[in-house]
């Protein structure tokens, strides 16, 4: 669930996004500051992955996170 209430601050929206600015004055978008991956436009935390991966009796340890991806914008 979003909140604005927890997204702002001082009066401004801070939506989780990481960036910076060139020295030309423009903005680099470099992803976001929280786990949150999105493959295909599905919003998935690792740890949910995780946990699933581990119920398995073969699977003893993961970790799922987040690789560039032409197609999707993100892979798992």
């Amino acid at each position: 669930m979003f909140s604005t209430v927890s997204a702002t601050s001082n009066g401004f929206f801070h939506p989780g996004d990481l960036g910076r600015r060139l020295a030309d004055g423009g903005i680099v978008l470099d992803g976001r500051g929280d786990e949150r991956m999105n493959i295909g436009g599905i919003k998935l935390l690792p740890g949910v992955v995780e946990a699933a991966l581990l119920e398995h009796p073969q699977v003893a340890d993961c970790a799922a996170f987040s690789v560039a991806d032409a197609d999707a914008g993100e892979a798992c």
